[in-house]
């Protein structure tokens, strides 16, 4: 997601997205040797991401996290491993000039079994969440979010407009927040819905909401503020997912070229969070400790700009992360894990981008 100032962080995150796929094609090389996974068991934490082994065609690929068990599962252009690591939905374009268009397909981890679970209707679609059963999944196109049983193949909208994130509740009910705007307009404010679009009920009314994430105890979600000629900068607030409660969590000093904060990731107790600092040509992991009174944000390598948070461990002791700053191509970044606490950087893969994880 190469970041440009666009007026919006919302057109900084599409852009950064689009133009980091078509790059990740160029020559991606895996560090793991490449090998079929050893049938039974998969491994304990495994992580999906997007090389290019061979061709121009960027390709989904799975590894255990010791660096074990690499192997390719097929084309795409990003890669949401499911929580039960049992598949990895991913974004493809098929067919050619008057027949070109896009589709969402599951790959299984453990075999060559692809299913295809949607058609998209003229954009590229994007696997953003996943429900922790493992049994929807949220997508979103251009004007739309949509959420996919994967048990029936139902595929449901449930709202229209330009939503950039969504995430489901961590307990059973499946419920899922996302933000929403209407496609000419900036107000953007954060929902709360049913998996099949019932009970929907907005969360915010500032028109200056979005970004949310569905922790264990409340939703965390980025508002703007405005601070005149320097711009809008944005800040972490949590709210209660029955609407009441909301609070401002962070106040970071950012600069006239730089933004703030988005959340990225919960630990499994709620008491820390991944959150990535944003501005032009920067996207930097943060952690924030909400374990006390005051939420403590820090930069968690201190390099500014360079390390693009991606996932946490679910004690959150791990964060998984990307290696490359914004404004450099994915063809040159790698995927890599970091101690919460800072300190020395673990290669996962040389040349990858967008992971993620079952851990």
């Amino acid at each position: 997601m190469g970041v440009v100032r666009l007026g919006s962080r919302r057109s900084a995150h599409r852009r950064r997205h689009a133009s980091a796929l078509a790059l990740a094609v160029a020559g991606a090389t895996i560090m793991l040797a490449c090998a079929a996974l050893a049938s039974g068991a998969a491994p304990s934490v495994q992580v999906a991401f997007i090389g290019a082994l061979a061709g121009p065609e960027p390709t989904v690929m799975i590894t255990g996290l010791s660096g074990s068990g690499t192997r390719a599962l097929g084309p795409g252009n990003d890669a949401r491993l499911a929580p039960d690591g049992a598949a990895v939905a991913a974004g493809r374009s098929v067919g050619t000039g008057r027949q070109a268009g896009y589709e969402v397909v599951l790959y299984s981890t453990t075999s060559h079994r692809v299913r295809t679970l949607l058609h998209a209707t003229g954009s590229p679609p994007d696997p953003l969440a996943w429900s922790p059963d493992s049994r929807y999944l949220a997508v979103v196109e251009f004007d739309r979010l949509v959420v996919v049983d994967t048990r029936t193949g139902i595929v449901r909208t449930i709202a229209t407009g330009q939503v950039t994130a969504a995430s489901f509740a961590p307990d059973s009910d499946d419920r899922l927040v996302f933000d929403r705007s209407a496609l000419n307009s900036s107000a953007v404010n954060v929902f709360v819905a049913d998996p099949d679009g019932q009970r929907e009920r907005r969360l915010t009314d500032d028109g200056s909401s979005e970004f949310p994430l569905w922790g264990p105890r409340d939703i965390v979600f980025t508002r703007e503020t405005l601070r005149g000629q320097s711009g809008p900068l944005y800040e972490l607030w949590s709210i209660e997912p029955g609407g009441s409660g909301a609070r401002q969590l962070t106040h970071v000093a950012a600069t006239e070229l730089n933004d703030g904060l988005t959340a990225v990731a919960f630990s499994a107790d709620g008491k820390r969070l991944l959150a990535n600092f944003e501005g032009t040509d920067t996207l930097e992991a943060w952690v924030v400790d909400l374990s006390g009174p005051v939420a403590l944000p820090r930069d968690l390598t201190a390099k500014g700009n360079g390390t693009i948070g991606v996932g946490l461990s679910r004690d959150g002791n791990t964060v998984l992360a990307e290696d490359g700053y914004a404004g450099d191509t994915p063809a040159n970044w790698g995927i890599e894990t970091i101690p919460w606490r800072g300190g020395r950087a673990e290669p996962l893969v040389r040349r990858g981008a967008f992971p993620s994880w079952d851990d």
